[in-house]
């Protein structure tokens, strides 16, 4: 049997309050294998976002440990962090994080320049990534002429710009109608369908948690079944 995906183990983070340190995540296990969709639901300030940016090596937990294909985070370094997140993972973020003075397609080559792609493959691998997200017709346009829901499609046709074997979503409908919110769910289970990524979503819709293979609660600095 192949090893999983993401594997973490006795994973423990805190914050530091003004009345003192908060615990956020509590000797938290997760195995995720290849291509899977799992959902992460709980209520607000349960850890969730904490958990992605450990996961993306955006954070460094207090204790546990965090493996990703195989790779133990806590022996890497900022630039085996940086490199962790150009090519391992890919963020699909609620608020889209696009740069404002780029356009849809330079969003998406900007990502490629940081991963050392040659300049001549950006520009093609750019249009094919917003041909797959419905887009090819928006590729000069700059974030502020697109709708909510085709800047999120920009964002995810970004994170999957280098093939990442992990793909992190935290609540990437959360500012979108119903209509564009189902079209980014579409999109994150042909990701996974068509590139064989795991899909980890953060979410408090029901309906974005019904399309996972696998929901997961996180309460009280652990992850059980939901």
């Amino acid at each position: 049997m192949s090893a999983p995906l993401v594997e973490v183990r006795g994973l423990s983070h805190r914050y530091q309050g003004p009345a003192g340190e908060i615990p956020v995540l509590s000797g938290l296990d997760l195995e995720v294998e290849p291509g899977s969709f799992v959902a992460l639901v709980g209520p607000s300030g349960a850890g969730k976002t904490t958990l992605l940016a450990i996961l993306g090596g955006l954070e460094r937990p207090h204790a546990g440990s965090v493996r990703i294909g195989g790779r133990d985070l806590a022996g890497l370094g900022p630039g085996g962090l940086a490199e962790h997140r150009r090519r391992t993972v890919g963020f699909v973020f609620q608020h889209f994080g696009l740069m404002e003075a780029l356009t849809a397609r330079e969003n998406i080559e900007l990502a490629l320049t940081f991963a050392g792609m040659a300049s001549r493959a950006r520009r093609p691998r750019a249009l094919e990534l917003l041909d797959q997200v419905g887009l090819s017709g928006r590729a000069e346009h700059l974030p502020g002429r697109l709708s909510g829901g085709e800047q999120q499609r920009v964002g995810i046709a970004r994170a999957l710009a280098n093939r990442p074997p992990v793909l992190l979503a935290d609540e990437p409908t959360g500012n979108l109608d119903m209509r564009s919110g189902e079209q980014v769910l579409q999109l994150l289970e042909s990701a996974r369908r068509e590139q064989g990524c795991a899909v980890l979503l953060v979410t408090h819709e029901e309906r974005a948690a019904a399309r996972a293979d696998r929901v997961l609660l996180l309460e009280g600095g652990r992850l059980r079944a939901a």
